[in-house]
C-alpha cells in the first residue's frame, strides 16, 4: 500500500514559482477510503480533502510565490568592485530567487491508518506566459548555467536557447544566472575565459559599477559589439551586446520574468512633467473686509512627476528585452552619475504608466516604445 502521484512535479527540474505547479495523488489500494490530507512545507501547512474518485489535488502556485518573495522584489545587492579582488564581482542571489523545499503529504484514512508522500522541489522566482510556451514549446524549467534574461530572436530552436543582454558602458550592469558550483565562461568572440568557483545556486556577475577602470574586463575581456559567451560545455550561450559612447539618457533596471535584472538606456531626449492638484481649502472668512486677507486657507498641494521616454527603432532582440519591463513588478530609475562609482542606493523605484504605446515599422522589423515612468509622489508642505 502506497500513495501514487498521477500528476507529479518533474523530477530534477526547477519549477517556476508563478506558474501552476499541480500534484494529483491517491492510494494504490482502491479499498482505502481517504478522509483528508495534511500538507506541510516548513512553517506552511494546509488540509485538503479528496474528490469523489478518492484523489487529492493541489496547486502550489500561490504557496511557492509567497515563500520565495520574502523581500517584495526589492534589489538591495550592493554591486561595488575592488579592482584587486575578483570576489567583489560575484554575488549570491539565491536567498530571494531560489528555494529548495521539502513537502510532506500525510493522508488519513477512514480506518484511522495513514500514509505519507514526500517530495523535494527546487523553485525559481520566475514565470512563463502561455503564449510563449505554446508558440516555442518551451518547458517551464531551466538547466544550470542559464542566464535569467530574454532570448535572442535567432535562438528559438528547442531549449535552452541563446540568452540576450545589452550592456551600456559607463552605467551599472550585471547579469544573473542559474549556476552550478563552478563553471568556466568562454567568450567565443575573442576566446577569453573566466573561471567561477564556489557558486551558490543563483549567481549575479557584476560587469560594471559605472567606473570604466574597474569593470569585469580586468579579468574577462568584453568586446565592443557582439560577445557570444558559453557557460562550460553547456549548449546554452549568452549573446551580450556591449554599447560604448552611450552619453546621457534615462537608465532603468527591472525584474524580468525569469527573476533576473534587465537594464536599458533610453534616449536623452525625454519629457518631464509635473501634475499638481489641490488638497482643498478650509473656510477662514470670519472678519470684516478691512481685516481679511485670506478668506480661504489652502490645505496644500499633491504633486506627481512623470518622465516620458522613447526608444529609437530597436530591433527584435532589443524589443523582446524592453517589453518585459512592461509586465515587471519592480522597476528602478537610475539616479547616480554615469562613468562614476555607484551603489544600490543610486536607484529609486518607479511605476510604468498604464498608457504606454508601442509602434512598429512592419517592413523593417523595428520598434519604437513610448513609455511613461511615474516617479514617487513628491513630498509637499501641507496643513
Amino acid at each position: 500500500m502506497a500513495l501514487i502521484a498521477t500528476t507529479d512535479f518533474p523530477i530534477g527540474q526547477t519549477l517556476f514559482a508563478y506558474n501552476n505547479n499541480v500534484i494529483i495523488f491517491k492510494s494504490d489500494d482502491d479499498t482505502k477510503v481517504p478522509l483528508f490530507c495534511d500538507i506541510a512545507i516548513g512553517d506552511f501547512s494546509s488540509t485538503i480533502y479528496p474528490n469523489p474518485n478518492k484523489e487529492f489535488y493541489y496547486n502550489f502556485e500561490e504557496v511557492f510565490a509567497s515563500l520565495i518573495n520574502e523581500n517584495s522584489f526589492q534589489d538591495f545587492t550592493d554591486i561595488s568592485f575592488d579592482a584587486t579582488d575578483f570576489s567583489t564581482y560575484v554575488y549570491s542571489e539565491q536567498a530571494n530567487t531560489y528555494k529548495e523545499l521539502n513537502i510532506t503529504f500525510s493522508v488519513t484514512y477512514e480506518d484511522a491508518s495513514g500514509e505519507n508522500l514526500n517530495r523535494q522541489v527546487n523553485v525559481l522566482r520566475a514565470v512563463l506566459d502561455l503564449e510563449t510556451y505554446k508558440t516555442y514549446q518551451i518547458p517551464n524549467q531551466l538547466i544550470d548555467n542559464t542566464v535569467l534574461t530574454t532570448y535572442a530572436e535567432n535562438g528559438f530552436v528547442g531549449f535552452p536557447r541563446v540568452g540576450y543582454c545589452r550592456y551600456f558602458e559607463g552605467f551599472p550592469f550585471d547579469f544573473t544566472f542559474l549556476s552550478s558550483e563552478s563553471v568556466t565562461l568562454t567568450n567565443l568572440t575573442n576566446l577569453d575565459t573566466l573561471d567561477l568557483t564556489d557558486l551558490t545556486k543563483v549567481t549575479r556577475l557584476g560587469i560594471c559599477d559605472g567606473r570604466l577602470d574597474t569593470t569585469i574586463e580586468l579579468f574577462f575581456v568584453i568586446t565592443d559589439g557582439i560577445n557570444l559567451i558559453q557557460f562550460g560545455d553547456n549548449e546554452y550561450k549568452l549573446k551580450l551586446i556591449k554599447t560604448d559612447n552611450c552619453g546621457d539618457g534615462v537608465y532603468v533596471k527591472w525584474l524580468n520574468n525569469l527573476g533576473g535584472w534587465s537594464y536599458w538606456l533610453f534616449d536623452k531626449n525625454n519629457q518631464r512633467n509635473l501634475t499638481t492638484s489641490s488638497l482643498g481649502n478650509i473656510n477662514n472668512d470670519f472678519n470684516n473686509l478691512d481685516q481679511t486677507t485670506s478668506p480661504l486657507l489652502s490645505l496644500g498641494k499633491k504633486s506627481n512627476g512623470t518622465i516620458r521616454v522613447l526608444t529609437d527603432n530597436i530591433n527584435l532582440e532589443d524589443n523582446d528585452l524592453v517589453k518585459t519591463m512592461l509586465d515587471s513588478p519592480k522597476v528602478y530609475l537610475f539616479t547616480g552619475t554615469p562613468f562614476a562609482k555607484n551603489t544600490y542606493q543610486d536607484w529609486i523605484e518607479v511605476e510604468i504608466s498604464n498608457r504606454d504605446s508601442i509602434t512598429k515599422q512592419w517592413k523593417r522589423d523595428l520598434n519604437n516604445y513610448e513609455i511613461v515612468l511615474k516617479l514617487p509622489p513628491k513630498k509637499n508642505m501641507k496643513l
